[in-house]
C-alpha cells in the first residue's frame, strides 16, 4: 500500500481516466470533477456514514452508465473497486 494519500489519489484517478475495462458497454467519456478524500461530516452515503466519495459528469455527448470503470490505490490491483453502473444522462453527474 501506498504510505503517501496524494499518491493513492492520483493513481486512483489515473486509473479512472484509463477508462472501462475491455469489452464493457459503458460511457466513452467521464471526469471526475470534485472529490472528498477525507470526509468528516459533508455528505452522508445510504448507510448515514461520511464516506469518501466522487462526483463523476458525463462528458460524452450520450446517455450511458459507468459499469466497467474502476477505481482503485493499489498499482498492482486496477480493478479494486468497480464502479456500479449508475445511469448517467448526456452532461449529467453522479456522486458515488
Amino acid at each position: 500500500m501506498l504510505a503517501n494519500p496524494i499518491s493513492r489519489i492520483f493513481i486512483g484517478l489515473a486509473v479512472f481516466v484509463l477508462g472501462p475495462a475491455c469489452g464493457a458497454a459503458t460511457l466513452s467519456d467521464a471526469r471526475i470533477t470534485e472529490f472528498l478524500a477525507s470526509n468528516s461530516g459533508g455528505l452522508k452515503d445510504a448507510d448515514g456514514d461520511s464516506s469518501d466519495w466522487i462526483e463523476i459528469w458525463n462528458s460524452s455527448g450520450i446517455a450511458g452508465d459507468l459499469g466497467g470503470w474502476f477505481l482503485t490505490d493499489e498499482p498492482d490491483h486496477l480493478t479494486k473497486w468497480e464502479i456500479p453502473a449508475v445511469p448517467l444522462e448526456s452532461g449529467g453527474y453522479t456522486v458515488v
